[in-house]
């Protein structure tokens, strides 16, 4: 039995699984620059942590479409 193929994809690759590391790698970079904000209280790791948040959501945001996308396809 075959896999079912994916209606998101780009050049046959799925979309979701691309997608979907790039929100976890932010989400634990955010909680590492939290710890050295709390360490340090160095405004910096804070802006980063925005940045990473931020980030993390918009393609969390992202990722899900194109899972619901594959999911209701």
């Amino acid at each position: 039995m075959d896999n079912p193929r994916s209606t998101a994809s780009i050049a046959g690759h799925p979309i979701h699984p691309m997608l979907v590391t790039i929100p976890i790698a932010c989400f634990v970079g955010t909680f590492l620059t939290d710890i050295a904000y709390w360490r340090t209280a160095e405004m910096t790791w804070a802006n980063f942590s925005t940045w990473l948040v931020t980030v993390g959501v918009i393609v969390g945001i992202l990722a899900a479409i194109a899972g619901l996308t594959d999911f209701l396809g």
